[in-house]
């Protein structure tokens, strides 16, 4: 794809659009050969505060699984005071 071509795609607004074909064969010969009609449709954007919502509450879910396991390792090895002094 030509990098004038590429970059006009995104001059395009949302909705019907008309463009004209325009070709060049190997004599340098030009021509027309007609329009192009076609619709843009541009998807609703993700709302970004829901992606951070979620990622929040994921980290913090994984966070307290890593404290309460930390704690439960720890609560169930021996201590000084328990162990028996013979």
């Amino acid at each position: 794809m030509r990098a004038d071509l590429a970059s006009s795609l995104f001059l395009i607004s949302a909705g019907e659009a008309r463009k004209p074909v325009y070709s060049t064969d190997r004599t340098r010969l030009a021509g027309v050969s007609g329009a192009v009609y076609f619709r843009v449709e541009v998807p609703e954007p993700v709302p970004i505060i829901l992606i951070v919502a979620s990622t929040v509450s994921v980290a913090i879910g994984n966070i307290g699984l890593l404290v309460y396991l930390k704690r439960r390792n720890n609560a169930s090895e021996p201590t000084c005071l328990s162990r028996n002094l013979d």
